[in-house]
């Protein structure tokens, strides 16, 4: 009879940490987007091609089509003059809540996120949006 009792015991211990183990589930965070401070992103450089080859299409941003005008002569001023740029805080800027598609806004491009283009575009605000 202690035996059984004995058996019975280690048989609930042994299914106690099966069911422990089964249920653990790692938790894995996003991570940061960390731009290299040695890195400097250049807006003609890195953010004007991106523009060129999704964004300045003549139905969306380009010259006469929707605002703010994204082509290379014009993009700096309209996004810096039309209130799309905070370096002070650039995860609120305009242009970066549009990328990303956040608070009810329409991602932009409408062809799906391009986390180049976010990344860029954060880190270039992050260095403070120069004109470079």
């Amino acid at each position: 009879m202690q035996n059984k009792f004995r058996i019975i015991l280690y048989m609930i211990l042994v299914l106690g940490i099966v069911q422990l183990i089964g249920c653990y589930a790692e938790q894995f965070e996003p991570e940061p987007v960390i731009i290299d401070p040695v890195e400097t992103i250049s807006f003609s450089g890195d953010i004007i091609p991106l523009f060129s080859s999704g964004c300045t299409q003549s139905i969306c941003h380009g010259t006469g089509a929707a605002y703010p005008d994204l082509t290379p002569s014009r993009a700096y001023n309209e996004l810096v003059n039309g209130g799309f740029i905070n370096t002070a805080d650039p995860v609120s800027s305009e242009l970066y809540l549009w990328l990303i598609g956040d608070g009810g806004r329409i991602i932009m491009p409408p062809s799906g996120r391009d986390e180049e283009l976010i990344e860029l575009t954060l880190g270039w605000m992050q260095q403070g949006a120069l004109d470079n």
